[in-house]
This record gives C-alpha cells, structure tokens and sequence, in this order.
C-alpha cells in the first residue's frame, strides 16, 4: 500500500476566491447609496386605527381570562389533592405520637421526682430546724468526776 504525502504547497492569496463563499459575501455600498435608499424608502407611522387598538385589548382581555382560569383551576386541583391527603395514614403520623407519648410520660416522672424532691428537702429543712431548736434547749449536762484513793 501506498502512503500518500501531504502536498505543503500553500494556495495563492491572489487566486480567485469560490463562488459558493462569495455569494455570502457582502460587499460595502457606498455612503451616496446608502443615502439614495433611505430616501427612497417611505417613511411609515403607523396609525392607530380603532377596530385594531379594540382588537388588540380584547386579545389582551381573553389572554387575562384564560391565564386566570389556568392559575384556579390549578389551586382548586391543589385543594382537593391536600384535602385528601390524610396524616393519619402515614408512618410519620405514628413517629409524631409516640413522640408526644414519649414527652409527656417523660414531664409527667420529672414533675413527680421534682415533687418528691421538694417534699424531702422540706422534710430534711424541718428536722435542721428541729435539732436546732433541741440542741439550745438541751442544758449542759454535770459531770462528777469520782476520786478514789487507794
């Protein structure tokens, strides 16, 4: 098999340029024609004429109408889907109760051991107090000391 070489002959910048590129080709038109083709063209305002400016505001009317039945119709889909829908179905729903179950056994102990803790302090304050009072009321006891000769 033949291998073939690349040719590293480069095309000419003079040669002509292809048809197919050149039809895309604009070319520059002078400014005198430019001028000549402004003028030529009629300059246009465009009228208000009544049927198209109330043509144009029932457009916009039956546009506003059917944007806002799209936006009901779609809250009223949305209602119903949500009314239907029951918590009470869902695992979460048992997740949220044992939850609450949980929390209230849990106040209701620490409401009782707060209780009883109370009780025994008050308990523990009245038997200070009553020692207290015991102890100044108690006189120093005599002692005899007993000799003994031998």
């Amino acid at each position: 098999m033949a291998i073939k070489k690349r040719s590293s002959k480069k095309k000419k910048a003079t040669e002509p340029m292809p048809s197919l590129i050149f039809q895309n080709v604009k070319t520059e038109v002078s400014t005198q024609e430019k001028q000549e083709k402004i003028a030529e063209r009629p300059i246009f305002k465009p009228q208000q004429i009544p049927a198209i400016r109330g043509a144009k505001i029932w457009l916009w009317t039956g546009v506003g109408i059917f944007s806002l039945t799209i936006i009901l119709l779609w809250g009223w889909a949305m209602k119903i889907r949500l009314d239907t829908f029951s918590w009470q179905k869902t695992p979460e729903n048992k997740i949220v109760e044992s939850a609450k179950t949980d929390w209230d056994k849990y106040f209701t102990e620490t409401k009782t051991l707060e209780e009883n803790k109370n009780k025994i302090k008050g308990a523990l304050s009245q038997i200070v107090i009553n020692l207290n009072n015991a102890s100044t009321t108690i006189s120093t006891p005599t002692t005899t000391v007993a000799t003994t000769t031998p």
